[in-house]
């Protein structure tokens, strides 16, 4: 996946790479956001997808076209609209933090159009196409997870669960 570095196409490819090496870790559902405005060119259409997930249907849709939103991953935690949304957005990039904060922007806007939940429930993501060291990430703290590849290696332990 780090080969997958660039503009364009490339990116597609890398948020296409995301959801599927994702899907290995995670349950519930993923849908790359994008993807629907290959066939859903208007912002009433877009819309009217985003609706399923909870969304309004005034979701901000500036010259990124899927209102800034790359991957939703709802865990089978809640129920529409009031279900646990997960919002990563992909940066086909090394890691660069005011990348991440203006991604993380245009995201939360979108999160914010939300008809069950405000904008900070909802958790939020920006994976780069990096490796991420703990010693890169600074000292103040972020208003979503910074994530790299290493976090969508395959999983080598089952969840552990812990009881008082």
């Amino acid at each position: 996946m780090s080969s997958l570095r660039g503009l364009g196409r490339r990116s597609r490819q890398f948020e296409v790479a995301t959801c599927n090496q994702f899907g290995s870790r995670a349950s519930g559902e993923l849908y790359r956001v994008g993807w629907p405005r290959t066939t859903s060119r208007k912002a009433v259409e877009f819309n009217a997808y985003l609706r399923r997930f909870g969304f309004d249907g005034r979701v901000i849709l500036g010259k990124e076209k899927d209102g800034g939103l790359d991957i939703l991953w709802m865990p089978p935690l809640g129920a529409v609209p009031h279900r646990l949304v997960v919002s990563i957005q992909c940066k086909n990039s090394s890691y660069d933090v005011d990348a991440a904060d203006k991604s993380f922007g245009g995201a939360s806007r979108s999160l914010g159009c939300h008809r069950g939940l405000q904008a900070q429930v909802h958790v939020s993501c920006v994976l780069f196409n990096d490796y991420i060291e703990r010693r890169r990430l600074g000292k103040k703290p972020f208003n979503y997870v910074v994530l790299g590849l290493s976090d969508l290696a395959a999983l080598q332990q089952q969840v552990t669960i812990q009881t008082l």
